[in-house]
């Protein structure tokens, strides 16, 4: 899993609880905030699934690396 600060703002599909439908609704991830992504969705290609305050949320990969910045972390040993 990789953490992104978020610089700018912009849409996110948020997810419905783990109750086994993957429809959501539209929402924002605001500038300031640090989610974690666990993944590809399986909402189409592009897609990538990130975590937010227990929440789960839908982001274009593509919004994710131009208005968010990965946080680097230091390797085991350093």
């Amino acid at each position: 899993m990789q953490r992104y600060t978020i610089s700018l703002p912009f849409v996110a599909i948020l997810l419905s609880p783990s109750d086994g439908n993957i429809a959501g609704v539209m929402s924002s991830l605001p500038s300031g905030v640090i989610v974690e992504s666990s993944g590809p969705s399986d909402l189409g290609t592009g897609m990538i699934e990130v975590s937010w305050e227990r929440q789960r949320y839908v982001v274009f990969e593509r919004d994710l690396k131009v208005r968010g910045s990965l946080i680097r972390t230091a390797a085991v040993g350093d």
